[in-house]
């Protein structure tokens, strides 16, 4: 949802730990989505695939991926552009050879909303502006996730 990132420091709080304590150690504590979601799959890889080698969080595509999206949010760009500079430094990876786009200037492109479409012509996403939906923690982001995702029908098989 547009504007999660805005809660996080409610998480942080509910948790009762800092952003540092709750980031995974190969990472650098940030808001940023790309390191969020490279949190999150560097915490499911060690819960449930441990042992299997094939599976890693890559941090020069979590690079690339930030470097992308650097104008996603043209006010956070000097935050976002540090954050890149501090995650390569942890990892000895050097981004000067990188092409970092200038800062967007002018007025704020519109959040993308509603179907997002990949470059195979398939939904990818189906972006949803929170605040614009009344949606405002997680609890009602869980309920509008529910209700537009198709259902689920799990059919438990009995050994016999």
């Amino acid at each position: 949802c547009v504007g999660a990132v805005r809660h996080l420091g409610f998480i942080v709080s509910e948790e009762g730990k800092s952003l540092e304590q709750l980031t995974h150690p190969a990472l650098i504590p940030s808001v940023n989505l790309e390191i969020l979601m490279a949190d999150q799959q560097y915490r499911a890889k060690e819960l449930f695939f441990p042992d299997d080698t094939r599976l890693s969080v890559k941090i020069p595509a979590v690079l690339t991926n930030m470097i992308a999206t650097l104008n996603r949010d043209p006010a956070s760009y000097e935050d976002t552009l540090a954050d890149i500079h501090a995650l390569a430094a942890k990892h000895s990876l050097d981004v000067s050879r990188a092409k970092i786009p200038p800062k967007a200037t002018g007025p704020r492109p519109a959040a993308k909303q509603g179907p997002i479409v990949g470059a195979d012509g398939k939904l990818a996403v189906l972006a949803i502006d929170c605040p614009e939906a009344g949606v405002r923690d997680v609890q009602q982001a869980a309920r509008l996730a529910a209700a537009v995702l198709p259902q689920l029908s799990i059919n438990p098989v009995r050994a016999t």
